[in-house]
């Protein structure tokens, strides 16, 4: 699943998987894509997939955070210029039950970590 603005930053459709986008935009169309109009119907259209994934933009993080139950995040170290980040999340409801930490390299010119958080409370 993912906003429409994500979409066209992406332009392609992603290989192997359901594309959700979701747009306020009447009649907007992407062919080989499902289209909703929130993120409710969003997750309606995925209804019976073992695992959904929600991949931007913030809107819809924001929107996703509370019924999620497992958030796989990478956190880049860097502090580049934009205006869509991850919303913070209460350390309260989620526990951290796998990281991996990354360094800069040809392929990656940030470090980053990779960490798995399971919801332990709603």
């Amino acid at each position: 699943i993912m906003g429409r603005k994500t979409y066209e930053s992406i332009g392609r459709l992603l290989p192997g998987r359901t594309t959700v986008i979701v747009t306020r935009q009447p009649g907007y169309r992407v062919p080989g894509a499902l289209i909703a109009h929130s993120l409710d119907a969003a997750l309606a259209a995925c209804e019976g997939d073992e695992e959904v994934f929600v991949i931007g933009g913030g809107e819809l993080y924001r929107a996703a955070l509370p019924v999620a139950d497992r958030i796989y995040l990478t956190t880049v170290d860097a502090e580049p210029e934009g205006d869509t980040f991850m919303p913070e999340m209460d350390p309260a409801d989620w526990r951290e039950t796998s990281a991996q930490s990354f360094s800069a390299d040809d392929r990656h010119r940030y470090a980053y970590r990779f960490s798995v958080y399971e919801r332990i409370r709603h």
